[in-house]
Parts: C-alpha cells; sequence; structure tokens
C-alpha cells in the first residue's frame, strides 16, 4: 500500500484532512434553534485536528469568531444578539450545569457561546473579553468519556470542542443532533489517525 505525507495543498478546504480521506459528505447541516457561537484562539486557525472548524460545517446555526490576532481587535458584541439567552460553555465557578430542566426555564432560543483553544486559552475568555463577564456558565451535568485521540487532554473528563458541543446540545435539542454531531468526529478522529499513519486509502474498520 502506497503511504502518503498531507500537505497544506493536499487538504479538503470543507473538513481540512487529506483529500483522499475527505468526509464532507457526511455534513448535512443540520438546522438548529441553538445558536452556537464558537471563540477560537487564533493558534487554532491553521491546525487540522481544530474541532471548531467541523462544528461550524456540520451546524447551520453555528458561528465561527477569531480572537488573539495581531491589529485585529476581538469585540464581544459582534457575537451577541438579543434574538438569544446567552449560556457560556465553561465549568468555572459558578457555573449551572446544563440540563433540559434548565433549558425549560427560557422564553428565547439559546445562544451557547463556546470558547476553542488549550485550556489555558478557553479558560482566559471570559475573563479577557468583558462582554462576556455577566453572562451566566453553564457546564455539562456530567464528566464524559471523551473518544478524541488525536490530542491529549490536560485531564479525565476534559473533551475537545465538538464533543463538549455535541453533549450540550443533547440537552438543548435532542438526542438527534448528539449523535449526528458524535458521528462526525469518530470519522474525524478515524480517518485523521490514517492520515498521521501515511496510509492512502480506507482501512477495514
Amino acid at each position: 500500500m502506497v503511504r502518503i505525507r498531507a500537505g497544506i495543498e493536499d487538504r479538503c478546504f470543507g473538513c481540512k484532512i487529506h483529500k483522499h480521506f475527505c468526509f464532507c459528505d457526511h455534513f448535512s447541516n443540520l438546522h438548529l434553534k441553538t445558536n452556537v457561537s464558537i471563540i477560537m484562539h487564533v493558534s487554532e486557525r491553521k491546525l487540522p485536528s481544530n474541532t471548531a472548524w467541523i462544528t461550524k460545517q456540520a451546524l447551520n446555526n453555528c458561528s465561527l469568531y477569531v480572537r488573539g490576532e495581531v491589529n485585529h481587535p476581538f469585540d464581544s458584541a459582534d457575537v451577541l444578539s438579543d434574538q438569544y439567552i446567552p449560556l457560556f460553555l465553561f465549568p468555572e465557578e459558578g457555573a449551572l450545569p446544563l440540563t433540559k430542566t434548565l433549558v425549560s426555564q427560557f422564553d428565547k432560543p439559546i445562544q451557547l457561546i463556546v470558547p476553542d483553544g488549550n485550556w489555558h486559552q478557553a479558560k482566559k475568555v471570559k475573563m479577557r473579553e468583558k462582554g462576556f463577564s455577566m453572562i451566566q456558565s453553564v457546564c455539562l451535568k456530567e464528566n464524559y468519556p471523551s473518544i478524541y485521540s488525536l490530542r491529549r487532554e490536560p485531564f479525565m473528563g476534559a473533551l475537545c470542542t465538538l464533543e463538549a458541543i455535541s453533549y450540550a446540545l443533547k440537552e438543548i435539542e435532542g438526542e438527534q443532533t448528539f449523535e449526528y454531531l458524535m458521528e462526525i468526529l469518530k470519522t474525524m478522529v478515524y480517518r485523521t489517525d490514517l492520515v498521521r499513519r501515511g496510509y492512502n486509502q480506507l482501512l477495514p474498520l
């Protein structure tokens, strides 16, 4: 079997993986009432292992904002909308468990604001971006196991961005959304692993 090395020019624009392993056909742009707003650190933008980009491709009501760019100050006012109830997804002190009961209390759709980057970068978002300071933080109701093997997580129970959003939307939108996103993540992990091992075609699971 011929092995390959993936350069930037060989990657699919949609799913960021080598074109031999493209999984864009898995995206159905699932419609959500929830608005997902991902705040990505600039250092994540070019990483093929970044799952924020994949989440945006998978959901039609998802926006990606970049912070940390030189000469391009981030403005939280560009993110927030009066059409939604904003919730900040991060397990800080004072965060409420995100449950169906909590969701049922709101009279507007939810805007789920999700920091993306390594743990240190994500932790700083709400503290540094003052427009987010008064927004209620929420956390997942359990420490779910991660299937994301492409990076080493800082502690047990830490999830990649796509996993965290999947579990959050399971409470807000339902099981179908969760299963759809997790299937995409499994496909990404499997195919990216093949690329890293140098294969040029899919192998039987």
